[in-house]
């Protein structure tokens, strides 16, 4: 395939492989297909890494300076401040037995939607009037999350839940 002046990187190398795919052989067996959650994690994590947003940068993490015992208290609250522009993003991460309550606030409070990817499956939750979110039933994992609001997106930096 040959590229067109006018064409952006992205759009070859999605041409690329859509002719790489169509290449491949059906598989016998339905099974041996990538279930649908992880085509669209991997889809939403290069959305994430490729996004035009602004990187909040990370003030406050309640674990940072304190010494780590090696095996995670399940009663912990772990609280992190992320900063971007005129916007505060307060997270709180409440653990629980399986999964974690991932909530908090945006300030000044605007609508949008806090998305967050664990391990490829996506949880969200619209921001309410007051700029407040709470995602239940969040996957234990290394969290990418980003906030998307009329007046942009903003990408929070990668944290553990």
């Amino acid at each position: 395939m040959t590229a067109t002046p006018s064409a952006s990187n992205d759009d070859v190398v999605i041409s690329l492989l859509r002719e790489a795919l169509q290449t491949l052989p059906e598989p016998a067996d339905p099974s041996d297909h990538p279930p649908q959650s992880v085509i669209d994690g991997a889809v939403w994590v290069h959305d994430w890494l490729n996004m035009e947003a602004d990187l909040a940068e990370l003030t406050f993490d309640s674990t940072s300076g304190q010494e780590l015992a090696g095996i995670r208290s399940d009663g912990a609250l772990r609280e992190l401040t992320f900063v971007s522009g005129q916007h505060t993003i307060e997270v709180e991460i409440q653990p629980g037995p399986r999964t974690v309550v991932v909530s908090g606030t945006v300030e000044p409070a605007t609508p949008g939607v806090m998305q967050l990817v664990v391990g490829g499956q996506v949880f969200a939750d619209d921001l309410d009037s007051s700029g407040s979110f709470e995602v239940s039933g969040v996957a234990r994992g290394t969290v990418l999350a980003f906030i998307e609001m009329p007046g942009g997106k903003i990408r929070l930096g990668s944290f553990e839940v």
